[in-house]
């Protein structure tokens, strides 16, 4: 077993590693990239920015299932235990989390697309900030997942509450919107649920905290806890 073998081969298991962690921070940027690129693209009515959102879809698909394959590669061939094979399931766990943002801003992208021709009075500043916001979860998450920090990951994830905040805020902003009139409704819902997925992001990057701690320590937490 890993834990047990000599300094080749734990070597070349280190080695393996590393590049999974290279692998997991290209698809992080990836969808990072796919989140500001959807909400610029809905604040700048620019359909053809949410195209290329739309077909980077792909990608995060195929780094999904390239890092799935070497993770389960690593499993059968090295028979980790211990700290090494929670670093393996770790990783299958945060590409989920990443290939469900990747979904997230597609949908934003698809919303953007709908509203390119119409002009907005109410929700985009506040739906910036949260895209920021959520953006830099992601990658701090995951840049705490890479260096198995556990207490940064627990920060990163008590930012999940401004996100929730921002949100809350906006819902309230967009109901009223709603409320003033009737011909604002479907503007408004669809903002709210670009904002709804911005949330999301917020709650994915806190299940990539999560599985820092797992990792680091063997606890299963509940991060996303009030």
């Amino acid at each position: 077993m890993v834990n047990g073998e000599s300094s080749p081969l734990r070597g070349q298991f280190d080695l393996s590693m590393e590049q999974l962690k290279r692998a997991l921070l290209v698809m992080g940027q990836q969808v990072e990239r796919s989140i500001r690129g959807s909400v610029n693209a809905l604040g700048q009515h620019d359909m053809n920015a949410a195209v290329t959102v739309l077909s980077q879809e792909a990608d995060v698909n195929r780094m999904h299932h390239d890092i799935d394959d070497s993770c389960l590669r690593l499993l059968a061939t090295e028979q980790p235990v211990a700290t090494d094979l929670r670093q393996i399931v770790g990783t299958l766990n945060v590409i989920g989390q990443l290939e469900r943002i990747g979904d997230l801003a597609v949908h934003v992208a698809s919303v953007a697309q709908r509203l390119a021709p119409e002009q907005f009075s109410r929700g985009m500043n506040a739906i910036m900030q949260m895209a920021d916001d959520v953006c830099a979860m992601v990658g701090d998450s995951l840049q705490a997942f890479v260096s198995q920090d556990a207490a940064m990951a627990e920060q990163v994830s008590a930012r999940d509450h401004k996100v929730d905040e921002v949100y809350a805020n906006i819902f309230r902003d967009l109901l009223s919107f709603m409320m003033e009139d009737a011909g604002n409704i479907a503007q408004a819902s669809s903002l709210l649920f670009v904002a709804k997925q911005l949330e999301r992001v917020g709650d994915h990057s806190t299940n990539i905290c999560e599985a820092v701690i797992f990792v680091t320590t063997g606890k299963h937490v509940d991060l996303n806890r009030a």
